[in-house]
């Protein structure tokens, strides 16, 4: 334990100003607006308030340890559940309109595993000694001395030369795709003869991961991406988010593409799945010409989605696929993306900013262009035929965005979804009147469920960094919402299936009795099945027949 403690330390006293790590800073004028007239009418519920206490950002301190043990379930980080509906919907069923059937959660959630296996491409690529003949030689006596900015150049070099190369396997896999897709068709789940083109790709079908990436760059210019690809086929194929999440290992959030899928790669495009080994063999050859045969430079797409302070880099800082409140935030990263076009109205900039400054809507704006004949169809509901994807690459600075979405501030939005931290408000008014007010919503219970939260995924995020991949990870007691939520999907579970009729109702004999500690089912619900005295007919198995 003693490694863990040591990176919790490191963890704390090297906190920036990103990710959950963003949630351990100073609140400098803390001292000034929590004053004791603040604490007076602000917290009256609880007058034994510290400082510490008003600001969630403080909760991160109290240092916990966590143990395994059998009495507990196992822990899973993220939870599986999220992922339980990531299957893509057909575009028919989703191409009315500005009603946001796709993306849902578990696609926004894959998005974000996908993202951490490109970082882990990125940093393998960077150090992979198979890169070591593009660097000078040394000719200088001796050993030279480590100088960190060339180190830093020759990084950089190294992955531009991936990039370069990724973009060239990308336009040979790519010139074949329809070979690919008729193959795929004669054998996926929906029969050879059903057009279901969102479910082609399944994961024996996928392209390593270097090439995925640039496919993922390319479709996140959507205008380019249709105006290159006017076969309906390929518009109406989205990133295959079920396929993706069957070759991702989420606990070393790594894409390891499936024996059949690297054959069939190296069969259509003779070269070899792994971009390491293709660098020692010859190009393959192609009738095209990567940088002429896209109206988008893909190199470029692939850097700006990848490099400095880029979309990707957020995610991975912001971690929120390890956080205690993934799928709070994604849900409601959903809800204010269904809302937006009613406050921008058919303002294709109005809307754009508000995408383009808040990251959250920026990872459901960028699912949602995973999915081009869909966000074509929504596009055209919303603008009226604007072209809503201009300016994509423009710049924002997304640390100064009005909220923070840090593992703290976001576990406290569960309870309180419109929680603004103090901080992010402009005057000591504001603060006094926003975030003051909806903390003293919570009551003490609350708060420490929040702060066990918080301090429970933090220390496993700590033990998974710093011990080999497969070590099983610290456990703890159901806490009282997976214990709701346990009992919420057993009675679902339950009700599936059941269908008395119209005109009968379902009266409960005796509630369902749950193990308060673990949520286990001790007796079953009992109900009585009533029918209407004014209803005729004739009840038959499925229903009522009149």
């Amino acid at each position: 334990m003693h490694d863990v403690e040591r990176q919790w330390d490191t963890l704390h006293s090297d906190a920036g100003s990103q990710g959950f790590k963003g949630c351990l800073d100073d609140t400098k004028d803390a001292s000034q607006f929590l004053n004791s007239h603040v604490q007076m009418n602000m917290f009256r519920r609880r007058e034994d308030f510290t400082s510490s206490e008003l600001d969630p950002h403080e909760w991160n301190r109290a240092r916990t340890e966590f143990q395994v043990s059998s009495k507990h379930p196992k822990t899973a980080i993220p939870d599986s559940a999220i992922f339980r509906d990531v299957i893509v919907p057909a575009f028919d069923q989703v191409r009315n309109g500005a009603q946001l059937r796709y993306p849902n959660p578990g696609h926004l959630a894959v998005h974000l595993a996908l993202g951490e296996c490109f970082m882990k491409f990125k940093e393998k690529a960077i150090i992979s000694p198979e890169l070591n003949f593009l660097e000078a030689p040394q000719y200088e006596e001796g050993k030279p001395e480590k100088d960190l900015t060339s180190e830093i150049a020759q990084a950089e070099e190294r992955w531009k030369t991936v990039v370069r190369l990724a973009v060239s396997r990308f336009a040979v896999w790519f010139e074949n795709i329809e070979s690919v897709l008729r193959h795929a068709a004669a054998y996926h789940r929906y029969g050879p003869n059903s057009n279901a083109h969102h479910a082609a790709i399944t994961a024996d079908y996928l392209p390593p991961l270097d090439v995925l990436m640039v496919w993922y760059a390319y479709m996140n210019n959507p205008s380019e991406y249709r105006n290159d690809n006017l076969a309906s086929k390929l518009l109406e194929m989205p990133m295959p988010w079920e396929a993706v999440l069957n070759v991702i290992d989420m606990e070393s959030l790594t894409y390891k593409l499936r024996p059949a899928a690297s054959r069939l790669f190296a069969t259509t495009t003779t070269q070899d799945a792994d971009i390491l080994v293709y660098l020692t063999q010859p190009p393959p050859y192609s009738e095209l010409d990567p940088h002429n045969a896209f109206s988008t430079d893909l190199i470029a797409a692939v850097h700006e989605l990848m490099d400095g302070d880029s979309f990707i880099q957020k995610m991975h800082a912001l971690l929120w696929l390890r956080s205690p409140s993934l799928e709070g935030t994604l849900s409601r990263g959903l809800a204010r993306y269904s809302a937006l076009p009613q406050a921008t109205g058919s303002s294709v900039a109005a809307w754009l900013d508000g995408v383009n400054s808040d990251v959250l809507l920026e990872l459901v704006w960028r699912t949602h262009m995973l999915y081009p004949a869909v966000y074509a169809a929504y596009r055209e509901e919303v603008f009226q035929g604007s072209e809503a994807e201009s300016n994509l690459r423009e710049e924002r600075d997304w640390t100064d965005q009005a909220t923070c979405y840090c593992w703290a501030c976001e576990r406290v939005r569960d309870d309180i979804p419109d929680y603004v931290r103090a901080s992010d408000f402009e005057t000591l008014d504001d603060r006094s009147e926003g975030s003051n007010r909806s903390l003293s919503m919570l009551d003490k219970d609350q708060i420490s469920e929040i702060k066990a939260d918080l301090a429970f995924h933090r220390y496993v995020e700590v033990f998974h960094n710093s011990h080999p991949s497969g070590t099983t990870l610290p456990t703890r007691a159901p806490t009282a919402r997976a214990i709701q939520r346990q009992i919420s999907e057993q009675e679902s579970k339950d009700r599936a299936g059941k269908y008395y009729g119209v005109g009968y109702t379902v009266e409960v004999i005796r509630p369902a009795v749950y193990d308060k500690e673990t949520g286990k089912l001790l007796r079953k619900q009992k109900t009585k099945v009533k029918r209407s005295q004014n209803m005729t007919g004739r009840w038959g198995r499925w229903g009522l027949y009149v």
